[in-house]
C-alpha cells in the first residue's frame, strides 16, 4: 500500500495545468507517512523567469476546426490492450490548476483516467492519465519550457529525459523515479494547435510503448 501511495504522489508532481493547486508554497517536501514526495507548489510568479529564444516558433495560431475539448480525450477503444477501463473522466475547472497556468492564459481542460487491475487487485495495477489544457497559442512554447525547467528542480525525484517521441508540434518524455522507494512513472508532454497535453503512466507495471501509442492517437484527435 505504501508503494501505491508513493506512485500516486509521484505522478501528482506534474505541473502547468496538469496537476496543481493555487497554493503559494514552492518547496517539495518528503511525505512523513510514505517517504514519497509531496507536490511542489508553484509560486505563481512567472514574469521574471528567463525563457529560451523562440525565434523559430510561430506565434500565430494555425487555423483549425473548433471542437469540444472532450472530443480530444482518449477512450477505451483507443487501447490496444483491452484490459484497461475508464476510471474517471471529466472537465477540469480553474480550481484544479495552479497559479502559473492561470497567468499563462489557461482556458479550459479535460482529464481522463484509465486503470488495469491484475490478479492482486489494487496491489497489482497500472494507471494511465491524460490531461488536456487549452491555452493561447502564443504561450505554448513558454509553457513547454517552464515544464522542462520545473521538472529539474525537484530534488526528491530523478527525472531522466527520454528520446523525443516526435508528437505534435513539440514534445518531450521523461522517466521519473522516486528516490524514496524507486517507484517509477513515464510522462509524455506535447502541444499542438492551442492544446497542451500530458499523458502519463504509473503503477506496479508501466508500459512506455503503450503510452507512446496513446499519445500519438491523442495527437491525431486534434484537428
Amino acid at each position: 500500500m505504501k508503494k501505491q501511495i508513493a506512485l500516486i504522489l509521484l505522478i501528482s508532481l506534474l505541473i502547468l495545468g496538469c496537476v496543481g493547486t493555487n497554493n503559494s508554497s514552492s518547496t517539495a517536501t518528503p511525505s512523513a507517512s510514505t517517504g514519497a514526495i509531496q507536490q511542489a507548489e508553484p509560486s505563481g510568479q512567472i514574469e521574471n523567469t528567463p525563457m529560451p529564444s523562440r525565434a523559430s516558433t510561430p506565434t500565430t495560431m494555425p487555423t483549425a476546426k473548433q471542437v469540444s475539448i472532450k472530443e480530444l480525450a482518449l477512450g477505451e477503444s483507443d487501447f490496444s490492450n483491452s484490459d484497461y477501463s475508464i476510471m474517471d473522466r471529466g472537465e477540469r475547472l480553474q480550481s484544479d490548476v495552479d497559479n502559473k497556468s492561470i497567468q499563462m492564459g489557461w482556458k479550459t481542460g479535460y482529464q481522463a483516467k484509465f486503470q488495469k487491475l491484475g490478479k492482486a487487485g489494487l496491489l497489482d495495477y497500472s494507471q494511465i492519465i491524460q490531461t488536456i489544457s487549452e491555452y493561447p497559442y502564443e504561450n505554448l512554447e513558454k509553457i513547454f519550457q517552464i515544464q522542462k525547467e520545473e521538472i529539474k528542480r525537484n530534488e526528491n525525484v530523478t527525472y531522466e529525459e527520454l528520446s523525443n517521441p516526435q508528437i505534435g508540434e513539440k514534445s518531450a518524455a521523461w522517466r521519473a523515479t522516486s528516490k524514496a522507494d524507486s517507484t517509477r512513472a513515464y510522462i509524455i508532454v506535447f502541444y499542438k494547435m492551442n492544446y497542451f497535453e500530458t499523458i502519463s503512466t504509473f503503477g506496479t507495471a508501466t508500459d512506455y510503448e503503450l503510452l507512446t501509442e496513446l499519445a500519438n492517437k491523442a495527437e491525431l484527435k486534434i484537428p
